[in-house]
């Protein structure tokens, strides 16, 4: 239903061009606010954008940091986010072992690396390499208590864990086509109250007055279906029961990591209970 979706929005935008531009903005505004209800989000807070890493860069550079400011990344972090951090200021990484045991320990790793320098930490939720839960909610409250900015790549969150939002980031970014059925290139970008008015589009365009979020949404004539059908895949999901897909995706991982475990010299990493994903020590 969702690439039939999106089919029969990009025949109505080929049989119309200029019916379906101009009333793209509208359309796009409709559909975000159908996500934000999926993600239990402010609809006026998010923005619609390409993928993570698009929404790291634009994160960043909402961030004003002054000389001598660094940025705090983890090495589980993904390369073009931790690049997108590079760019902005001094990064200084902490190692997280893969065999820290649990979120306790991965949080108190994380506070450990942070220096008087540290204006802003960049956090995976999921992390992509190895599957761990790095932000956790009460390691981004810590981090909120020392007045520093937090940034969470949340690529692999929506439709893998149930209110991927709550958290309470001041810049949450993550990818709607990996585990929420949205066509490709369909990912979000939430904001904080406080920090909406410095989100810049990195390429502005007709509606660059109109502020967050439709300052980010609008791109001229880019194909917008992929955005328009993203609630399409949600909807799905919920159909589905997502809490029935999230519980059987993560005991088909937890499946597939017990039969590769049985393999010689393969071992089985900490995990998270409830993801779907697990990584496994190679010999």
């Amino acid at each position: 239903p969702v690439q039939e979706a999106q089919a029969a929005l990009r025949e109505e935008a080929h049989a119309d061009p200029d019916a379906f531009f101009v009333g793209a903005p509208d359309r796009i505004a409709a559909a975000r606010a159908r996500v934000a209800r999926h993600l239990g989000a402010d609809p006026d807070g998010i923005a619609f954008i390409a993928n993570a890493t698009e929404g790291a860069n634009l994160a960043l550079d909402a961030v004003p940091f002054a000389d001598g400011d660094e940025i705090l990344v983890t090495d589980h972090g993904y390369g073009t986010v931790v690049a997108a951090a590079a760019r902005r200021a001094p990064i200084t990484t902490v190692s997280l072992d893969p065999d820290l045991p649990d979120e306790d320990a991965v949080r108190e790793t994380v506070l450990a690396g942070l220096t008087p320098r540290t204006r802003a930490v960049v956090l995976d939720h999921i992390s992509s390499p190895t599957a761990r839960l790095i932000a956790s909610p009460r390691l981004l409250a810590e981090l909120a208590a020392r007045g520093i900015t937090t940034l969470v790549d949340g690529a692999h969150a929506p439709g893998m864990i149930a209110d991927p939002l709550a958290g309470a980031a001041d810049f949450w970014f993550g990818n709607l086509h990996k585990w929420g059925y949205a066509p490709s290139g369909s990912a979000v970008l939430a904001v904080a109250p406080e920090h909406r008015g410095r989100i810049r589009a990195l390429v502005p365009s007709w509606e660059d007055a109109q502020g967050f979020p439709r300052s980010v949404e609008n791109r001229a004539t880019a194909d917008y279906t992929g955005w328009l059908a993203a609630p399409e895949g949600l909807d799905l999901l919920d159909r589905l029961d997502a809490a029935k897909v999230r519980a059987y995706n993560a005991a088909l991982a937890a499946h597939g990591a017990a039969l590769l475990a049985e393999l010689p010299g393969l071992s089985p990493l900490p995990h998270t209970e409830g993801l779907a994903m697990r990584a496994l020590r190679l010999p």
